[in-house]
């Protein structure tokens, strides 16, 4: 039976075996892979936003934002009378918190009474036109 061990004389203490070349060459091939795919998606998420999207992507986009819209027509999170959509548009206010200004009036009386639902009982605020 033949020895395949590697004595001491047979080595040089700056020379690999054979199987750490090998395995310095698949480490190797593995890191260039590595590196390669990482610019790869770097490219990709680079590029992506400029991407030209179908017709049928578009579409699938208007229809997640209808029906988003939708459901905030119809959804009053805070129950203070206001539609979510309503107070995220025309009244800026919390659909979370049914007294948004935190005056102890909740928003909806407050526009129905005229006065503004984000300044508190009281205080003096600015208005942006």
């Amino acid at each position: 039976m033949t020895d395949f061990r590697l004595s001491p004389q047979d080595v040089s203490p700056h020379e690999l075996s054979a199987g750490q070349k090998t395995g310095f060459v698949l480490l190797l091939v593995f890191a260039i892979l590595v590196v390669g795919v990482g610019f790869l998606q770097m490219r990709n998420t680079i590029y992506n936003p400029f991407a030209v999207r179908t017709a049928k992507e578009v579409r699938d986009l208007n229809s997640l934002v209808d029906n988003e819209t939708l459901l905030l027509q119809s959804t009053d999170t805070d129950g203070d009378g206001l539609y979510d959509y309503d107070e995220l548009t025309f009244y800026e206010t919390s659909p979370y918190l049914p007294d948004t200004d935190s005056d102890g009036i909740n928003d909806n009386i407050e526009i129905e009474q005229g006065t503004d639902p984000l300044c508190p009982k009281g205080s003096v605020c600015e208005t942006v036109d």
